[in-house]
């Protein structure tokens, strides 16, 4: 039996100093991508929910077969746009020397993807909801419901939660230090209680989710601290915050 899941996802950009600007005003931004990919599953999931009329198992087989006949396709050096998302080409990775080259000579082949215009236009909309400077701010790689032993995906009311990542100790005199439930509608954090957390270290962050959380309801994962290294403190709170959205059950 296929296990359909949606998991919640927002986008996040981590933010590096420029080095090449002296007065250290300036910064390059990348896209932190979530650990949880969306599968085939996930999407069939998503079509599912729209009632589209037509079973999860035919969009699958539909898929299968899509599947197939594009990679028969890129084997005899067709260029494919796959369902108006863009354009999958074969292109040669590298250079040729010699004055006569022989097919031999060729170097090997590798996969190239343009974005179609639709893709390019609904980019545009997009916008980011998180930013996190990388040189002192704590960082969240992954949450595992140990309950379910399920990654990035639900939280168990009442049960065992991992958070994995770096500089997320929970360490400092401010009253806000700690680990939060976030509701994804902006109400209220839900404060996880000092004595419900077991596992405190640089890198692993382990604690009972608090029992009140409202079920059905996503939550993102927020950790605030004043940890530097070791046993220093900043006087600053430091704040990271999931870039995606876990289902309590």
């Amino acid at each position: 039996m296929m296990n359909f899941q949606i998991p919640e996802h927002r986008v996040s950009m981590v933010l590096y100093k420029n080095r090449f600007d002296k007065t250290g005003e300036s910064f390059y931004g990348r896209v932190h991508r979530s650990n949880k990919t969306l599968s085939l599953e996930n999407l069939i999931s998503l079509i599912d929910e729209r009632d589209t009329g037509i079973s999860a198992h035919l969009v699958q087989h539909s898929a299968q077969l899509l599947h197939e006949e594009i990679m028969r396709q890129l084997r005899q050096g067709k260029a494919v746009n796959v369902l108006g998302i863009g354009t999958f080409y074969l292109a040669a990775d590298g250079i040729v020397k010699g004055k006569n080259p022989t097919p031999a000579d060729a170097p090997p082949l590798c996969l190239r993807f343009t974005p179609s215009a639709e893709v390019n236009k609904s980019l545009k909309k997009l916008s980011v909801s998180l930013v996190v400077q990388s040189q002192h701010d704590p960082q969240i790689d992954a949450v595992r419901d140990l309950f379910s032993q399920k990654d990035n995906e639900i939280i168990t009311c009442g049960k065992s939660l991992r958070v994995s990542g770096n500089r997320i100790r929970i360490l400092g005199t401010l009253e806000d230090c700690g680990v939060y439930c976030v509701p994804q509608d902006g109400s209220e954090p839900i404060k996880v209680k000092e004595e419900h957390i077991f596992t405190n270290t640089p890198s692993l962050v382990e604690f009972f989710v608090p029992a009140e959380l409202e079920k059905d309801t996503q939550y993102a994962i927020r950790i605030c601290t004043q940890f530097s290294s070791g046993k220093i403190t900043v006087k600053e709170l430091r704040t990271t915050e999931t870039d995606f959205y876990l289902k309590a059950v």
